[in-house]
């Protein structure tokens, strides 16, 4: 059965609690929801109608619903007003901590975290969560005392190891998260969360075919992340394995599956000589305009691109700038390099009409090259010899004599035709 995962795994941080799997979304309302009956210690068995009749606790919902609002004045105020009423709310000092924070007031917030956790009761779950949220704000002290009274009170529980590795990673001491992931890989070697924190440190470490393995070992193992493929893909891809890279992208399921994922797997496929599939894929994208038109305009372009290199016989030239005459003029279209590029690739084919399609969209996109010019003013011969001839006149200015009198010869037969 596949492992539960995290947004705290991609920094390198293990779930407080691998079985039950508490986490913070954005905002505290989970920690103080939960730590109603477990921080304060109470010992009979509250019910959320008592919580919400309390009115210590609907106060603290209010505090809590104008942090999530991100109203962090009003919290303030609501907080310093709860904790002078009850001094030894520990929750409450918690939140105005928080909202302090969020307001750049860091001594001020440093004492209301002293004075949480001075206060507070915090069973072992809630001390790594405040572990982990701490970590998120980059409140490295706050957490070391969290893991001080985590390790004080159950030095044997396996979260210290866990809370442990998450404050080494956030603190770059890479030498001592991996003394601790060993020890704890050492008693579960095949645990799934394990091995992607093992992922995570290989890749501050910059070990990426490590990475790489690890990331398929747990995948293999049932790990649940539909977007692991991708990432072992580009980790393979990095690596220079291009061939397994592919084999990772097609495992990518089709709800993640995009016009950008199709484009760089094409070009994967090109750089591999498979310009075949290559060039498949990528005419599929164009003929696809819903598809073609989710992309950047610069994913755009490198499309474009990537079929101008692929197409070489006359009917994939042809078909190819069919698809490109709607995007002239856009800022999808080809580059002018690669306009001129086909332009040849047509005149070449015998593709007359393309081929001048192609080059008098790459002289409006921008500075063509003059020898591409010299070409596309032999094309203008016989279609427009005035046109031919007054762009022979300005290539006078930037080519030698002898390339520019054949033209003005072919204009005057052209003329006489």
């Amino acid at each position: 059965m596949g492992q539960q995962n995290t947004s705290f795994q991609a920094e390198g941080v293990i779930p407080v609690n691998l079985t039950t799997h508490f986490f913070l979304t954005s905002t505290v309302l989970a920690t103080c929801l939960f730590s109603v009956g477990a921080i304060r210690g109470t010992e009979e068995k509250t019910t959320s109608q008592t919580i919400v009749e309390d009115p210590q606790y609907a106060a603290l919902r209010s505090v809590q619903e104008l942090y999530q609002r991100g109203d962090y004045e009003a919290a303030v105020t609501h907080a310093r007003l709860l904790v002078a009423d009850y001094p030894d709310m520990a929750e409450a000092y918690w939140l105005l901590g928080h909202a302090l924070n969020q307001l750049g007031k860091d001594q001020e917030a440093r004492r209301a975290f002293a004075s949480s956790l001075a206060y507070g009761r915090f069973t072992p779950d809630i001390l790594a969560l405040l572990i982990e949220t701490d970590l998120k704000d980059e409140r490295y002290q706050e957490a070391e005392a969290a893991l001080a009274l985590l390790r004080l009170q159950e030095p044997d529980n396996p979260q210290v190891d866990r809370a442990q590795f998450s404050i080494y990673m956030a603190t770059r001491q890479y030498a001592h998260a991996q003394h601790v992931l060993d020890r704890m890989r050492s008693d579960d070697p095949e645990n799934v969360e394990l091995l992607m924190a093992a992922a995570s440190l290989a890749l501050k470490l910059d070990e990426h075919a490590r990475a790489a393995r690890l990331m398929q070992k747990a995948w293999l193992l049932g790990y649940e992340d539909a977007s692991l493929p991708e990432r072992i893909a580009n980790l393979y891809l990095y690596n220079k394995r291009p061939l397994l890279a592919i084999a990772w992208m097609e495992r990518v399921p089709d709800s993640r599956r995009s016009a950008a994922h199709d484009l760089r797997k094409a070009e994967i496929l090109e750089s591999i000589q498979m310009k075949n599939d290559a060039g498949s894929l990528a005419n599929r994208l164009v003929q696809d305009q819903k598809l073609f038109r989710q992309l950047e305009p610069e994913m755009q372009r490198r499309t474009w691109q990537l079929i101008v290199r692929l197409s070489h016989e006359s009917t994939e030239i042809q078909h190819l700038i069919h698809a490109i005459k709607p995007e002239l003029g856009r800022d999808t279209a080809p580059n002018v390099r690669h306009l001129a590029e086909l332009a040849a690739r047509a005149r070449k084919a015998g593709l007359v009409d393309e081929a001048l399609l192609c080059y008098e969209a790459a002289m409006e996109a921008g500075d063509l090259a003059a020898d591409h010019q010299l070409n596309y003013a032999y094309l203008l011969c016989k279609v427009n010899p005035e046109k031919a001839t007054v762009l022979a006149e300005k290539l006078m200015l930037t080519m030698t004599p002898n390339k520019v009198m054949p033209l003005l010869s072919a204009i005057h037969s052209a003329s006489l035709e």
